[in-house]
């Protein structure tokens, strides 16, 4: 893995390359959901892309002919997080302009989704 003198994922390192997180294929495409889906899947995330995106392959691997959409919480990643819609298609990505914390950041993608009764957030 590439990493800058802070330790953090580079922007042109780890996807550029396209050797990345899973053996099995760099891009990733979550199916979008037309209608209103059955879950809101909330992702809050602050760099660490690896993370992120061994989270989106896991579930995408696991769930199938299931509705729901998976929401990006970013909180102004620095790294490769932020130009994660480059590589993974499906998303919805809730981008901050200031780092807002754990729970705003969850409440602000919360209003993105499609599904406005039922949402659970996990953190990484």
């Amino acid at each position: 893995m590439t990493h800058s003198e802070q330790g953090r994922n580079l922007i042109e390192g780890e996807f550029k390359d396209r050797v990345i997180y899973t053996e099995k294929r760099a891009e990733i495409d979550f199916p979008i959901c037309g209608k209103i889906p059955k879950v809101s899947i909330i992702i809050p995330v602050y760099n660490q892309i690896h993370y992120t995106y061994a989270c989106l392959v896991s579930i995408l691997e696991n769930t199938e002919s299931f509705d729901y959409e998976i929401i990006i919480a970013d909180d102004v990643s620095t790294d490769a997080t932020k130009e994660i819609d480059k590589f993974v298609s499906g998303l919805v990505i809730a981008r901050n302009e200031s780092n807002q914390g754990f729970l705003k950041n969850c409440n602000n993608a919360a209003k993105k989704g499609k599904r406005r009764v039922y949402f659970s957030f996990f953190k990484q």
